[in-house]
């Protein structure tokens, strides 16, 4: 007992000077017990048969089903609208300038070795060939297959649960460094018009799902507070993408 106050007072002293300290001590605290290493996984065991495990695994599980139809209908809408996009198919050096000066260092480098410093110190004569290779991309619809090529790595969800559990593992995809500032530029000319964005609080800038969290629970305080009842529906999106029809999303997008 004594202890644990002495643990909670040290946690509102970091507190009091610095949040970031905070949360670091009750992660050290709560990873104490956590497994580092492990060299079984599902029914794999040994390294090599561990890469095999997880090759199968999310060539399975990432790989889309047969569009039928839903692929010519897609394009067929596309040709019904098409516009001239040559203006916008020409990416500038200062797009790919600017873009350069908001990548991440000393990051893990994709699949060619390349890290983002290379590009980040090449100069303006590396950005202008950029540019040029970004813009014949888009004006031809055409990606070079280094372009497309990424490392999948698997990282563990819950480093307290069980190891060894296929489903404690999330997959990661590390691209190429140039494929990542292409994709910054993209998102950039990219806007969605779906009216559903508004409810989407993860994977969107300046929101969290810390947000909606609290929102939740204090709807539900709402409630419990007036000796009411609340009914609430949950959808578990773990494997939303298994089985992902590509044509059918395109077309009703």
């Amino acid at each position: 007992m004594i202890n644990n106050r002495k643990l909670m007072l040290g946690h509102l002293v970091f507190l009091k000077r610095d949040h970031r300290l905070f949360w670091q001590s009750i992660a050290k605290d709560i990873g104490k017990n956590a497994t580092g290493y492990v060299d079984t996984v599902g029914n794999a065991t040994g390294n090599v048969d561990m890469c095999l495990m997880w090759k199968n695994y999310f060539k399975d599980l990432y790989n889309y089903l047969p569009s039928g139809n839903s692929a010519t209908e897609f394009f067929n809408k596309l040709n019904l609208h098409q516009i001239s996009c040559y203006k916008h198919s020409f990416i500038t050096v200062n797009e790919v300038k600017d873009v350069l000066k908001c990548q991440k260092k000393n990051k893990s480098s994709g699949l060619n070795g390349l890290c983002m410093e290379s590009l980040i110190y090449g100069g303006t004569r590396l950005s202008v060939h950029l540019s040029f290779l970004f813009s014949f991309c888009i004006y031809h619809s055409y990606m070079p297959s280094s372009l497309m090529e990424s490392v999948v790595i698997p990282l563990v969800k819950n480093q307290n649960g069980d190891l060894t559990d296929v489903n404690n593992y999330r997959a990661i995809a590390i691209a190429n460094v140039e494929t990542k500032v292409f994709e910054t530029i993209l998102l950039s000319k990219i806007r969605s018009i779906d009216s559903s964005d508004m409810y989407q609080f993860s994977f969107k800038q300046g929101l969290s799902t810390g947000l909606c969290t609290s929102v939740v629970k204090r709807t539900i305080d709402y409630y419990i507070n007036r000796g009411s009842h609340i009914f609430a529906c949950f959808f578990d999106f773990n494997k939303l993408l298994i089985g992902l029809i590509i044509g059918n999303f395109l077309v009703t997008c």
